[in-house]
């Protein structure tokens, strides 16, 4: 198998396993409980320089633009949302897309 192809593998599983998930856990801490344990196994697994400013820079501004889509937008709507009006783990979603896409990136660049 491909180094590359098995390095995206790996890279991605924790975002398969994390939709795979919740259609199933239907409370709300759990889930994000869950999230959480899946991101710190998969930055055990792998952990690059500088994913620690990614994490905060990701959950920054996945919670503003999270935030700010609600109130100008009204995209979206969760009626026991606990944060505000977001579901708990999505800026963690966002942050760990930031993660991912800089993951991938440089998978893609690197010879």
């Amino acid at each position: 198998m491909n180094k590359k192809y098995k390095q995206f593998l790996i890279e991605i599983l924790p975002l398969v396993i994390w939709f795979l998930l919740q259609p199933f856990i239907h409370n709300e801490y759990i889930f994000t409980i869950i999230v959480i344990l899946i991101l710190l196994i998969s930055l055990k697994i792998k952990y690059y320089k500088g994913e620690r400013k990614l994490f905060f820079i990701g959950l920054i501004i996945g919670f503003v633009f999270e935030a700010l889509g609600w109130l100008v937008f009204r995209t979206q709507h969760r009626e026991n949302a606990s944060l505000l009006w977001i579901p708990l783990w999505l800026p963690i979603f966002r942050w760990y897309g930031f993660i991912f896409i800089d993951r991938l990136g440089n998978l893609i660049i690197k010879k």
